[in-house]
């Protein structure tokens, strides 16, 4: 499943589009968020617009999503409470998002500065850093609204979790092994 992340709407605000991710990654459906990338014509450090990478330092809270028509609405939400709540729908697009981010980050480091003319090297390894930033900080984003929820939890003012197990085994699991790739984005 491909997602286009465009600048002008976020897609984290709609109901269909995060449960569709949701849905994808349960089917074992692979799933990948692409940037609108597009070099936006200004000098200086901000030459490259990547909505992607621009909203990946906000929380998904998915309880805040909406949906046009009500009876899709409401149907959305019974299966998302079916699956565990909103939680659970949130780590899975922001485990998306980060994995796109990291996918992303190995392609721009793949890429031949030649080849992104007019801006050469330096805006190349200006990109790699830049997204080596917000991988970062994506990932303390959602450590902090894990532990938000987890704190929230403790204080009795949620209702008890129930994480389904394909979960675990699709998004907990391999997050080791995302942070263990993340682990080697240095821009050499």
């Amino acid at each position: 499943m491909l997602a286009i992340i465009p600048p002008e709407c976020d897609i984290y605000s709609r109901l269909w589009c995060v449960y569709e991710i949701f849905v994808a990654m349960k089917l074992g459906v692979p799933v990948l968020l692409e940037a609108f990338v597009h070099f936006n014509g200004q000098l200086g450090a901000d030459r490259y617009d990547n909505a992607l990478a621009e909203t990946a330092t906000e929380p998904v809270r998915t309880e805040f999503s909406r949906c046009g028509y009500k009876p899709d609405a409401d149907m959305i939400k019974k299966e998302i409470e079916k699956e565990g709540g909103f939680h659970v729908i949130d780590d899975a697009v922001m485990w998306v998002r980060i994995n796109s981010l990291v996918k992303q980050h190995g392609e721009t480091k793949n890429d031949d500065y030649r080849n992104i003319s007019p801006l050469g090297e330096c805006t190349l390894t200006g990109r790699i850093s830049d997204l080596n930033i917000t991988i970062a900080e994506s990932i303390e984003v959602w450590e902090r609204e894990k532990a938000s929820r987890a704190s929230e939890k403790s204080l009795g003012d949620v209702k008890e979790e129930a994480t389904s197990s394909w979960f675990k085994e699709t998004v907990i699991s391999p997050t080791s092994q995302l942070f263990a790739r993340c682990g080697g984005m240095g821009t050499e």
